[in-house]
């Protein structure tokens, strides 16, 4: 559910899932963390994204989840060149 809640950007929900005691270290299939998932979803272009969403709704998804609401480690994780 945090997974699904981070990638369609639904803040409020990954908060209540997080205040509810969901582990945010847990993987998915691919072992992607949300925190992860939060960052690399802020680095997409906004054609990638719905219509209105901004970069910014995952960048503070990504700062909730305890990182720093930037893609600069991104590049070392190998998600762009």
């Amino acid at each position: 559910a945090l997974h699904w809640a981070v990638i369609n950007g639904h803040t409020t929900t990954v908060e209540r899932l997080l205040a509810a005691g969901v582990n945010a270290k847990t993987t998915d299939s691919a072992g992607e963390t949300a925190l992860e998932m939060a960052e690399r979803r802020a680095r997409c272009g906004a054609s990638e994204r719905g219509d209105g969403e901004r970069a910014s709704t995952w960048a503070g998804i990504a700062r909730f989840l305890g990182g720093s609401g930037t893609t600069k480690n991104l590049k070392e994780k190998g998600y762009y060149k």
